[in-house]
């Protein structure tokens, strides 16, 4: 089932790759980014993860929360680990995409406007093709929560490069 704007965001009881305990609505107060993305070795979600850092990693305005469907291992292989801002789950079952929604297609492919552009800006800055796991028809999807918990903006991208615009993020932060 697809979420919609105005829901209540389901929880996320889990742990993050580090197996270090995690409950999304325990960031209640706070705002929040979302993110779900392909798996690690994915430089398309690698270049998004690191733009999304490189952006809001450091503004205590939002929480940075991104889900990956890989391992723990795979995670820290594609040097994700590093970014010490953003909490980094590993749900390779994938319960959590089913929970938010987050669909598959072989409309995954088919990359948008600039897509050979950004994965050669992504292969440029270092990273790296991976491993390939889980979902190979992923669909990238991103969530923006408001202080009480309840989503604000929903975006479930068309295909692999798909992501919320960072102009909806930034607008969202400076509410």
């Amino acid at each position: 089932m697809k979420l919609k704007s105005g829901m209540q965001a389901p929880d996320i009881i889990y742990h993050d790759y580090l197996d270090t305990p995690f409950q999304l609505s325990a960031l209640k107060g706070q705002k929040v980014l979302l993110s779900f993305y392909r798996y690690a070795g994915c430089p398309f979600c690698q270049l998004r993860f690191s733009e999304l850092v490189d952006t809001f990693g450091h503004d205590d305005k939002i929480k940075l929360v991104a889900v990956f469907q890989s391992s723990s291992e795979s995670i820290m292989k594609n040097d994700l680990d590093r970014q010490v801002p953003v909490t980094v789950i590993s749900d390779a079952a994938e319960r959590f995409y089913k929970v938010y929604g987050v669909d598959s297609g072989l409309r995954t492919w088919f990359v948008g406007p600039g897509g050979a552009f950004r994965f050669l800006k992504s292969l440029t800055a270092g990273n790296r093709l991976g491993k390939s796991e889980g979902e190979q028809n992923r669909i990238p999807a991103d969530f923006l929560i408001d202080e009480e918990g309840i989503l604000r903006h929903v975006y479930y991208g068309k295909n692999m490069d798909d992501h919320m615009p960072l102009k909806w993020v930034n607008n969202f932060i400076n509410l």
